[in-house]
């Protein structure tokens, strides 16, 4: 769970550092949510994607590894499921340094289907 020091603070800032390490289109990147990571969206050659980024002391790049296989596991098994993107550098995790301190970043392709419904958009049954 993350703590709560690191949910108070501005975030935009290691986000535009963790997002060099992927391809992407400039300025594209924007604010999604916060909870137990960080999620921003930005644009790679048009196409969305997702960087979703946590502090390390609230994960380690094992969980989140294998967290990305189960995802490519559902995925090969026609579960329709987002992917992990590689960095520049070919990896599906990312670490890196920043002003607030030491994250661990992946980016993910949007799912394939329909977006998701807002309350809303929901009937009652």
């Amino acid at each position: 769970m993350m703590r709560l020091r690191h949910m108070v603070m501005n975030t935009d800032s290691s986000a535009d550092e963790l997002v060099g390490l992927w391809q992407r289109d400039q300025g594209s990147l924007r604010f999604w949510r916060a909870s137990s990571n960080f999620v921003y969206w930005f644009t790679q050659s048009g196409a969305k994607r997702y960087l979703r980024f946590s502090n390390a002391d609230d994960n380690t790049p094992p969980d989140i590894l294998a967290e990305l296989a189960f995802m490519q596991y559902l995925r090969s098994n026609r579960y329709s499921c987002v992917q992990p993107v590689p960095s520049l550098r070919g990896n599906l995790v990312e670490t890196l340094e920043t002003q607030t301190g030491t994250h661990h970043a992946v980016v993910f392709s949007e799912a394939p289907g329909t977006n998701r419904l807002e309350i809303g958009d929901l009937a009652p049954a």
